[in-house]
């Protein structure tokens, strides 16, 4: 089958989602009201979001709660989260870890067992209709992404390296050409060059031709090249990272095409 490859997603996902686990055990109260970086959730809503997706992958019910407007919430997707979210916020966080670990049991199973239909099968995702596995392999990215969200707002830092970031970076890194021929406005006949080091060492190479952006081969003179760590560039690319991160992205050649690259990396809805 074309697409993400089941077995390395679903690693990524029991790995990224045993990260979370641990994170998130015996946490006191306060720890589970504290703001993240979500504009409107705390810690707790940011699991409870994931406790809702996974009730809805797994066919749950859901909340029939309507959430009061917000200035976070700006889409179908938006208003759907938050519904969920804020009908968990009444509730001590240990309550919505315990519902956490109940679905997250049975989509484990569900996942383990599930036969090749499954996950070839058409569905709705939030990039439109794909296979299965494709909302899977979002999922992967949605959840280490939470993850370093509460890590951020609660510490300890942990699980940069590994199978869910390289998930997410490799993700993320499908929207390049975009970046790249309409964010950035790179001319024809220019090559960027992203190199990631640290958690996960990748490079992609990205060509304009004819006007079209694309996904290429190596060059030996690309007209920019960025250099980053994995994880600022996992930050960056999700719309978390402050002004440190885009700091220390290292730059060769076109300075002014690479400040716009940098720029317009977020691509996160």
């Amino acid at each position: 089958m074309s697409g993400p490859a089941v077995a390395p997603t679903l690693e990524a996902l029991f790995h990224t989602w045993d990260s979370v686990d641990a994170l998130l055990a015996d946490r006191p109260e306060p720890d589970w009201k504290t703001p993240t970086r979500c504009p409107g959730w705390s810690v707790q809503d940011v699991l409870s979001h994931m406790v809702a997706t996974e009730r809805l992958l797994a066919g749950l019910p859901l909340t029939t709660h309507t959430a009061e407007p917000a200035p976070h919430v700006r889409n179908p997707i938006g208003r759907f989260n938050e519904n969920e979210v804020d009908a968990r916020r009444g509730l001590p966080g240990a309550a919505v870890l315990a519902e956490w670990h109940d679905v997250a049991a049975l989509r484990r199973e569900a996942l383990r067992t599930a036969d090749d239909e499954y996950f070839t099968t058409e569905t709705d995702t939030p990039t439109g209709r794909a296979p299965r596995i494709e909302f899977i392999h979002l999922r992967v990215l949605d959840c280490w992404v939470h993850e370093q969200d509460a890590r951020a707002a609660i510490g300890p830092e942990g699980n940069r390296t590994g199978p869910g970031l390289l998930v997410t970076v490799e993700r993320l890194a499908r929207s390049l050409p975009m970046v790249v021929g309409k964010r950035a406005a790179a001319r024809d006949g220019d090559c960027v060059t992203v190199r990631l080091t640290g958690g996960v060492e990748r490079e992609w190479h990205v060509a304009v031709s004819g006007g079209r952006a694309a996904l290429a081969g190596p060059t030996p003179a690309p007209t920019a090249t960025l250099t980053m760590d994995a994880w600022d560039y996992a930050w960056l690319a999700t719309g978390r990272a402050d002004e440190g991160a885009a700091g220390r992205v290292r730059v060769e050649g076109d300075a002014a095409l690479a400040q716009r690259l940098v720029a317009g990396l977020n691509v996160m809805i």
